[in-house]
């Protein structure tokens, strides 16, 4: 059903009430995606449109939505987050590392935007002190930049292939356990991980937000950016759980 989450029907034997997903979600629990994941978020839980799933969807968190407009009609597939500036976002505690390891890790979500990016669009960072963070961009040549800086030490990977305005699956990866070889990536779709070959300096602790859009992180940009179904994983290079 189009712009909705779920259908409610009525089991007449148990009384019961079951929960049908919109079309290319499928739901666990109370509304997290199924699947293992250290974080997830569709704006489709059916109590809370800014509930961040974690640990697989055996936690839930309330997200803080500040500027930006969550609904139907914003999503790649029923709800999503509409973002208008450069200082409008969604973002949840990441306390303990429970839905982000700064230490490795792969982004992966569902982007679009609705032209040139004029001065470059932040659509996710996360941070842990002055000196410690990681952003993922949509450069002005419309590519992606993914960025690392761990203790004032900042590396950046570059991709060449460039959106459109169409929805996109974007893909952020990072390791700093890896020496000299790739460490930082970024993909478009299915067209293969360009990635920093290099050694990326650890963060000097762990970071305290997921946020999508920008929170301090970017620069000045105005256009309209959409998201959806996002996933964080556990691993370097992690294969995106999504199927559009």
């Amino acid at each position: 059903m189009p712009g909705a989450l779920e259908r409610k029907v009525r089991n007449k034997r148990s009384k019961s009430s079951l929960y049908f997903p919109a079309s290319g979600i499928t739901l666990a629990g109370e509304g997290c995606p199924i699947g293992t994941y250290k974080f997830a978020w569709n704006g489709e839980y059916f109590t809370d449109n800014t509930m961040g799933c974690f640990s697989s969807g055996s936690a839930t968190k309330n997200g803080t939505l500040s500027g930006g407009t969550i609904g139907t009609g914003y999503g790649q597939v029923g709800s999503g987050l509409q973002t208008t500036a450069n200082n409008q976002y969604l973002t949840w505690v990441n306390a303990l590392e429970d839905g982000l390891d700064n230490n490795t890790g792969t982004l992966w979500m569902s982007v679009k935007f609705d032209g040139a990016a004029s001065a470059g669009i932040t659509i996710f960072e996360s941070t842990q002190a002055t000196g410690n963070y990681m952003r993922f961009n949509i450069g002005t040549s419309e590519n992606l930049i993914g960025t690392f800086m761990g203790n004032y030490t900042t590396k950046t990977a570059s991709g060449t292939a460039t959106l459109d305005t169409a929805w996109h699956r974007v893909g952020f990866t990072w390791d700093t356990t890896v020496s000299g070889g790739d460490c930082l990536g970024v993909q478009i779709d299915s067209g293969g991980w360009e990635c920093l070959s290099d050694t990326l300096v650890p963060m000097t602790g762990a970071t305290t937000d997921i946020t999508i859009g920008e929170n301090g992180q970017g620069g000045t940009y105005t256009e309209t950016v959409w998201y959806d179904n996002v996933y964080i994983l556990a691993t370097f290079k992690a294969v995106d759980p999504y199927s559009p």
